[in-house]
């Protein structure tokens, strides 16, 4: 890779690290791990989703998903509902209990995040999310690719 793509690919993974390192540490400073933060964001996003759908869109090992789901379900903020399709995997749904503590603690997030977006127009934002989709998915190829090598 010529010198100035691989400073740009170094940019970009910094800039990506440094913006998982704000969520890690904001997540710390109001004593909930960033997995569990991860978890309940997806479920605000989406009540109803699956822990595989967690790992997938996330990049969270299933085993710490699972872990924070146990956690959860014992604290009485989720249940868990066979799936239709495949009555072994589990729909993950809030609770009341686990709504309001969702609202609670990650409320003050999502404030924050309505307030940088407010600086950001909507046309770059909506480019920001599409590059970076690019970017996973043409990733994910040349790993598959490279892995293949591998084999």
């Amino acid at each position: 890779m010529e010198q100035q793509k691989r400073k740009h690919a170094s940019d970009f993974y910094s800039t990506y690290a440094h913006g998982t390192a704000l969520y890690v540490r904001w997540a710390a400073e109001r004593g909930i791990s960033y997995q569990e933060t991860i978890v309940l964001y997806s479920l605000h996003a989406e009540n109803g989703i699956t822990q595989k759908s967690v790992c997938d869109g996330y990049g969270l090992p299933k085993q710490t998903v699972n872990a924070v789901v146990r956690s959860l379900k014992e604290r009485g903020m989720i249940t868990l509902q066979p799936a239709e399709k495949d009555r072994r995997e589990k729909i993950m749904m809030l609770t009341p209990q686990g709504r309001e503590y969702t609202e609670h603690m990650l409320g003050p997030l999502f404030e924050i995040e309505e307030r940088v977006c407010r600086n950001i127009d909507e046309e770059r934002f909506l480019r920001m999310t599409e590059t970076m989709e690019l970017f996973n998915l043409l990733f994910e190829k040349e790993m598959e690719k490279d892995g293949k090598k591998h084999e």
